[in-house]
C-alpha cells in the first residue's frame, strides 16, 4: 500500500495492475465473507459514511459485523504483502478411477513467502451424452472451504 497524500500521488501510484490486483481482492474479499454479507457491509458502509471520509478499517467493520469473520489477518496478507500464492489441485484416485483423497496445494514464491487465505467453490464434472449425441459437461458435486496454509483437504466434496 502506498501512502496517496494528493492527486499528484493518485497519478503517479495507480495503474492497470493496481486496479486488475483491487477488482483481484475485492472479489476474494467478497468471497471470503460471503457475497449478501459483502454487500449488506458495503451498504451500511456508504450509509454511515454519506458524504465524510473514510479508511480502510471503516469499511473492514462493517464487513466483519455483517459476516462475523476477523479481517485484520486477511487484510494484512492481501492488501500489505507481496507476492501471489499459486493453488493446485492434488488428487488422488483409487483402482476404479474414483476420486480418493482431495486436496488444495498453495504455492508461495521463495522471495514472498506470504500464505494468503483465500475461499473457493470447488466443483466436479461428468462428462455426459445427451440422447441427442451431444456431449457436455454437467456438475456433479460442488463445496465450499477455506484454503489456508500450504494444504487443505477437502474431506467430503458436496453432492
Amino acid at each position: 500500500m502506498a501512502d496517496i497524500k494528493d492527486l499528484e500521488d493518485v497519478e503517479v501510484n495507480f495503474d492497470g495492475i493496481t486496479y486488475a490486483k483491487g477488482a483481484s481482492v475485492l472479489r476474494q474479499l467478497a468471497a471470503w465473507v460471503g457475497e449478501d454479507q459483502f454487500f449488506a457491509g458495503v451498504a451500511e458502509y456508504f450509509r454511515k459514511h454519506h458524504h465524510s471520509n473514510t479508511t480502510l478499517k471503516d469499511l473492514l467493520v462493517e464487513l466483519e459485523e455483517t459476516s462475523g469473520r476477523d479481517l485484520s489477518g486477511w487484510s494484512q496478507v492481501w492488501l500489505e504483502k507481496a507476492g501471489i500464492t499459486t493453488l493446485r489441485p492434488a488428487i488422488e484416485v483409487d483402482s476404479n478411477d474414483d476420486i480418493a483423497a482431495f486436496a488444495v496445494l498453495q504455492e508461495v514464491p521463495a522471495e514472498w513467502p506470504t500464505q494468503r487465505p483465500h475461499r473457493l467453490g470447488i466443483g466436479g464434472y461428468d462428462v455426459v451424452v445427451d440422447d441427442t449425441g451431444v456431449t457436455r459437461l454437467e456438475r456433479s458435486m460442488y463445496v465450499e472451504i477455506d484454503v489456508s496454509g500450504e494444504r487443505t483437504d477437502v474431506s467430503e466434496p458436496g453432492r
